[in-house]
């Protein structure tokens, strides 16, 4: 793992730090790059789960008949 240091006085940090004991300089915790795409398809799941995708489907074909 690697060691994160406190923006503001560049002190290291324990991983679940949220403020730099040094200085106090809040210090969020990074998440993974792969969060915002993971709960971007869960949303789209659970979206296409609660539409009737038929429906959907015969919406986006009539609108582009007329």
């Amino acid at each position: 793992m690697s060691v994160r240091l406190c923006q503001r006085c560049s002190a290291e940090l324990a991983p679940d730090d949220i403020r730099c004991a040094r200085c106090g300089a809040r210090t969020p915790l990074p998440y993974p790059w792969y969060l915002p795409i993971l709960s971007g398809m869960i949303l789209l799941l659970i979206a296409w789960a609660v539409i009737d995708p038929e429906v959907v489907w015969d919406y986006i074909a009539g609108f582009g008949a007329r």
